[in-house]
């Protein structure tokens, strides 16, 4: 939802010890908006979704020049894998899903100045954490 009252920059409160990019931070966190779309039905269950600022989200809502921008949107999909259960007789009408194939997307912005190591090493972390945490969620086990 959109409240007007969102936008303003400006915190009326005094704090000396308050970090100015401690600030800038929380005032950024606070004005970002979540776009997300989700679905689910028999064939496939996926989730996307991107995080923009609310004043990027007005010029689209506006139908302004969104060109300046980038949305990246990051997200799963769980799928059927197409096996069936080795118990099943052939010609049976009664098939059971043997398993299910997670497909993810992420885009990141990565710093030029970033080095290539430590990068990867964030990136093979996010995915291990969403692959992990999605595992966790649907109850599944590790068949590697």
């Amino acid at each position: 939802t959109y409240d007007a009252d969102d936008d303003d920059d400006d915190d009326d409160s005094d704090n000396g010890d308050y970090n100015d990019d401690e600030e800038d931070h929380n005032n950024n966190n606070k004005n970002v908006q979540i776009f997300q779309e989700v679905c689910i039905d028999p064939v496939v269950a996926y989730v996307v979704y991107a995080p923009i600022s609310i004043r990027n989200m007005r010029k689209i809502l506006n139908e302004e020049n969104s060109s300046d921008f980038g949305i990246l949107p990051w997200g799963f999909m769980i799928s059927r894998d197409g096996n069936f259960d080795a118990d099943d007789t052939y010609g049976s009408d009664h098939h059971r899903q043997k398993g299910s194939l997670l497909t993810f997307s992420f885009r990141v912005l990565v710093p030029a100045e970033a080095p290539l190591g430590v990068t990867l090493q964030n990136l093979t972390s996010i995915f291990t954490t969403t692959i992990e945490k999605i595992q966790n969620a649907l109850d599944c086990e590790d068949d590697d």
